[in-house]
């Protein structure tokens, strides 16, 4: 026997909308993630022996902040255009 369409089976399928583009929602997600960033920092900062650590680990950190900088530097000049 086959059941008749009820309204909820009908609301159950109904193709969702998109949201509206939001041309702003990257660079917001990216301010919401930056201060983070700047808390760990920090708290190494305050909290590591850097005497203590191995220079394979502060090669490591060394290089990925040169990676960070330079996007950093790469997203500064983009926003200027």
């Amino acid at each position: 026997m086959i059941k008749p369409k009820t309204v909820a089976n009908e609301k159950k399928y109904k193709i969702k909308e998109m949201p509206e583009y939001d041309p702003n929602a990257e660079l917001v997600s990216l301010s919401f993630t930056i201060p983070s960033w700047i808390e760990s920092l920090d708290r190494v900062l305050s909290l590591s022996k850097y005497k203590t650590a191995t220079k394979d680990v502060k090669n490591k950190v060394k290089k990925e902040l040169h990676n960070l900088e330079f996007s950093i530097g790469t997203m500064l000049l983009a926003l200027e255009e």
